[in-house]
């Protein structure tokens, strides 16, 4: 029986090496990956002040067609007994 264990073990012990070399062939995929966002930064960033510029004017124009007339029909109040 122990023997049987002790075999398992070492089988474990393989797989764990074997890991590391796994490792080791995302890592290249990982690097192309980090590339590719290290050179897309600046697009990246331009692409963040355009989503914040549609922001401002689309919810500027809400802002201006409804000119204060927010009805709301399902208002619900949570009241909490201290």
């Amino acid at each position: 029986m122990f023997f049987k264990l002790k075999g398992l073990l070492r089988t474990f012990r393989l797989f764990r090496v074997l890991r590391v070399f796994r490792l080791g062939a995302r890592m290249r995929k990982l690097e192309i990956v980090a590339d590719a966002v290290r050179d897309s930064v600046e697009v990246f960033g331009m692409l963040l002040l355009l989503l914040a510029l549609a922001l401002v004017v689309f919810s500027s124009l809400v802002y201006f067609c409804e000119q204060g007339e927010f009805v709301c029909i399902y208002f619900i109040t949570i009241v909490v007994h201290a």
